[in-house]
């Protein structure tokens, strides 16, 4: 599984990439369906044809797994990304008696 790590203040822009067993480019047969594991962390925009995602940390600190499933030549083939979402520098800080 491929891994990646966002700020919790950062979002990112997926494409996706289909290929044949033999590394050809495959079309797909319908817009990839795109899901996460965890909404609280992560959330997800699909472009309308499904070749893209925009990718962005919504909640608390954690790790979440996005998967796309698309069907091309009539089979279906599941990509998977491990996401880690990481806190950004600090803006503030506070003094507590």
């Amino acid at each position: 599984m491929a891994a990646f790590t966002l700020k919790d203040s950062q979002q990112v822009n997926c494409s996706l990439l289909i290929l044949d067993k033999k590394g050809n480019p495959a079309v797909a047969d319908a817009p990839p369906t795109w899901l996460v594991d965890l909404p609280t962390v992560l959330a997800l925009t699909p472009s309308a044809d499904g070749l893209s995602c925009l990718i962005s940390a919504v909640g608390p600190l954690g790790d979440a797994t996005v998967s796309v499933t698309a069907t091309a030549a009539s089979q279906g083939v599941t990509g998977v990304l491990g996401v880690t979402v990481v806190g950004s520098s600090p803006t503030t800080i506070s003094i507590v008696p």
